[in-house]
């Protein structure tokens, strides 16, 4: 009897392996007429294409799937993040940054004009505590 080989994480990912995996839950069928019990054909999450793995776990064909699938998540989510309500005019704009408050430069200027007459200007405050 030939002793089992690792070939690594990524096996049962490869085209050899999908093939064997196939067949043997295509004899077993057959054979018994009903689903393997550890051979299972699953399908992928990203591209919806069949594949056949051991893992009841696995969600992708591919590494590339899994890879494509992350990214495609990671983008969605910060997306969603860019989606602001503008502190001035309160109209919803996507921010180039995640940490932007104002849909644009009108806005920021007319909140900073609007602090100045609230308060008293930073370089004034500075030249009262000199004076002291």
């Amino acid at each position: 009897m030939e002793a089992a080989r690792w070939y690594g994480w990524g096996t049962y990912y490869r085209a050899d392996m999908q093939e064997k995996l196939r067949l043997e839950y295509e004899q077993f069928n057959e054979r018994y007429g009903r689903n393997h019990r550890y051979i299972l054909k699953l399908t992928c999450r990203h591209c919806r294409q069949t594949f056949y793995c051991k893992n009841y776990l696995a969600r992708y064909c591919s590494l590339d799937c899994k890879r494509g699938a992350y990214l495609a998540a990671r983008k969605a989510r910060r997306k969603a993040q860019r989606q602001k309500v503008c502190l001035v005019c309160g109209k919803p704009f996507e921010a180039k940054r995640k940490d932007a408050v104002y849909c644009g430069g009108g806005c920021k200027q007319s909140k900073y004009r609007e602090a100045l007459r609230l308060n008293v200007s930073p370089l004034v405050r500075k030249q009262e505590t000199v004076t002291v």
